[in-house]
């Protein structure tokens, strides 16, 4: 994600997606690719699991980072 770029609330950057500088992206957007462009529009069942699916990550990265720790 580049200098001055907004990514809008509930909104998903796929995997390795480039933001450029400036670019807005808006609110309840799914957006990919190199540059990002909007692909669609998240549903509202979407965006209500975003923050599941988020905690989800950050806990099996945690379990990982235990697991293969000394």
């Amino acid at each position: 994600i580049m200098d001055g770029a907004v990514i809008g609330k509930n909104s998903i950057l796929g995997a390795g997606a480039l933001v450029t500088g400036g670019t807005r992206i808006p609110p309840g957007s799914l957006a990919m690719g190199s540059p990002a462009t909007v692909v669609r529009s998240l549903s509202e069942k979407e965006q209500s699991s975003i923050k599941k699916w988020a905690l989800k990550y950050v806990s099996v990265a945690a379990a990982h980072k235990r697991k293969f720790q000394p």
